[in-house]
């Protein structure tokens, strides 16, 4: 007996089914079905499992409860979590609404500063602290280049009211965050990349929804560092305040003191000189193509892109025909997209790349000729008869020996996101496109984070992916469709 057979027969039992009935529907013989109620058999595969749920009549609450039970039964349970943790980071990052927050701004905002004249102030409670770092956001972001400075682990609450403060953000008044956590260095187990993948996913939202957020780490034995004896190890740092708060969030100093909030922010600046960089601004197509150009292929990329990555598909007169000529300095900009899209064949096809794209992402190539990787100002749609050109040489390069092809399935991520990732033995590369079609990177270089995101879509589960033979035969009857 196992969690799966012992879910199954519970759901049996419950819908009162017959497992004679379920097996011809299922096509498999009775004696495989009753092993498999019995625990002596494993299901054979996911579309088996699908078809038991079929049968059965299951919710689709139900339904996900067998496939988890499924799922821990192939992979065991500390295999299942860490999966979990990532497709859940995935849908995150490719995830491109504003996440709903749990905030009335005015409700919450019950503490004043008007009578704040010492030159620090003593706080307590997690409400009261809650209700002061709101404040002293709010009045920065309403600066021309403010600039908020965080210490701090991304605790849930305090990063939902940075996120329900994005409607006090003046438009382009060159407001920034900078940002820093500890991530945990005192192992590479899976239980420290676990964690670390955790911290990394609860800034993800703040991350994508600010696009001046600079998100820096430094790496500590996490354990150790929550049980020692720190007096106010956070600290959030305006242009005139200094907030101080414990670990557990409870207690806090705030100053408003000139010179106090100047020499806090001085040491900030020490710490930050000290911590490495987790994101950069992508200000126009140049930075893209200086990114593109620090890849490298490795063992094999992987490429996950929703609309898919033509970058090695290009040739120099497609290039010369559509990047738009009224450009500054095209001939050195077009001498550059060459170089990148030569690399990038190069990485794709002498090594093992693994390439991911979606179905929806295929047709929007091939009813608008419109590449979201690239910036809008950077070239001019495609035109038909290119665009049928372009997605054959895409199919002549993902039929190659040494390249591995699959179509994501719809329940992966969002599938009309334009985010994007490239991952190398070095570095993953989350590129980011909010709503006003700006770009920004995710620079992951964790060794732990790196090694489980490869294992993930190197071995992605057969329920958020279709098989080679299938992925090819979509991009064929796509291209016979657009053909026609």
């Amino acid at each position: 007996m196992n969690l799966f057979s012992e879910q199954l027969r519970a759901f049996i039992s419950q819908k009162n089914a017959s497992i004679s009935q379920m097996a011809a529907f299922c096509g498999i013989d009775r004696s495989s079905m009753y092993k498999i109620v019995h625990g002596t058999r494993r299901p054979g595969s996911d579309a088996l499992v699908r078809q038991i749920a079929l049968f059965l009549k299951l919710s689709p609450e139900e339904s996900g409860i067998l496939q988890e039970k499924y799922l821990i039964l192939q992979n065991g349970q500390e295999t299942y979590q860490r999966q979990k943790g990532i497709h859940a980071f995935m849908q995150t990052c490719f995830d491109d609404g504003p996440l709903p927050v749990p905030y009335n701004i005015e409700e919450l905002f019950s503490f004043s500063l008007s009578d704040h004249q010492d030159s620090s102030m003593a706080l307590r409670g997690k409400e009261t602290i809650l209700n002061v770092y709101g404040i002293i956001l709010q009045k920065e972001m309403e600066r021309e280049n403010g600039l908020i400075r965080i210490r701090m682990q991304p605790e849930d609450r305090f990063m939902d009211l940075l996120l329900a403060l994005r409607c006090f953000r003046r438009k382009e008044n060159g407001f920034r965050i900078q940002h820093i956590m500890s991530l945990d260095g005192s192992s590479l187990s899976e239980e420290s990349t676990g964690v670390n993948l955790a911290l990394i996913h609860a800034a993800l939202p703040v991350c994508k929804a600010y696009l001046g957020y600079e998100l820096y780490y430094f790496h500590s034995n996490l354990r150790t560092e929550q049980q020692s004896f720190s007096f106010f190890p956070y600290i959030v740092i305006t242009g005139d305040y200094a907030l101080q708060i414990s670990r557990d969030l409870r207690f806090a100093i705030l100053h408003n003191l000139p010179e106090t909030v100047f020499f806090c922010a001085e040491m900030f600046s020490r710490l930050l000189s000290s911590c490495i960089n987790m994101t950069a601004h992508v200000r126009d197509y140049r930075d893209l193509l200086f990114f593109g150009k620090q890849r490298n292929a490795g063992r094999g990329p992987v490429l996950l892109d929703m609309f898919p990555c033509m970058s090695f598909c290009l040739t120099p007169d497609l290039i010369d025909r559509y990047v738009i000529r009224e450009l500054p300095e095209r001939s050195l900009l077009l001498s550059t997209f060459l170089d990148v899209i030569e690399q990038d064949r190069e990485y794709v096809t002498s090594s093992p790349a693994l390439i991911l794209t979606s179905e929806r992402g295929l047709r929007t190539f091939l009813e608008t000729g419109l590449l979201p990787g690239y910036p809008s100002e950077l070239y001019e749609p495609i035109r038909p008869d290119d665009r049928i050109l372009l997605l054959q040489r895409y199919r002549e390069i993902v039929r190659m020996r040494s390249v591995t092809f699959r179509i994501i399935r719809e329940n992966f991520a969002n599938t009309s996101s334009g985010s994007s990732v490239w991952m190398d033995d070095h570095c993953a590369y989350f590129l980011f496109q909010d709503r006003q079609l700006h770009h920004k990177y995710l620079l992951l270089r964790d060794p732990g984070i790196l090694a489980s995101l490869h294992s993930f879509f190197r071995n992605i589960r057969e329920d958020l992916c279709l098989s080679q033979a299938q992925s090819l035969e979509i991009l064929d009857r796509l291209l016979r469709e657009a053909s026609e």
